[in-house]
């Protein structure tokens, strides 16, 4: 989000951390609610949850996107803990202090 300049570096640390206290549009809510619902607990979405997404305006094809980037997301974590790697590309671009502010992230 910061390096495309989506949002700050102090509003992504804070949606990392807790995006349920962000200032948050109801459809941005919805689809983080579902992206975590998605990521924790695959097996208990329903359709209710898509018809939520559409109720604050999603379309069937921005639905499918954030399925299929919520689950790209999920197979980079696999892969990056499978293999072992760690942090030190993201501590070489963006410097400890920031990649510390991430707590649970280390790897």
């Amino acid at each position: 989000m910061v390096r495309r300049g989506d949002a700050d570096e102090e509003t992504s640390v804070a949606l990392y951390n807790d995006w349920r206290s962000a200032d948050l549009p109801p459809e941005e809510r919805a689809m983080l609610a579902y992206a975590e619902k998605l990521t924790f607990h695959p097996a208990a979405t329903t359709a209710d949850d898509l018809q939520r997404l559409r109720e604050v305006g999603f379309t069937d094809e921005q639905i499918t996107d954030i399925v299929m980037l919520t689950g790209y997301r999920a197979m980079l974590n696999r892969l990056h803990d499978g293999l072992g790697l760690t942090l030190d590309d993201h501590v070489e671009r963006s410097g400890q202090a920031f990649v510390d502010r991430f707590p649970g992230a280390a790897g």
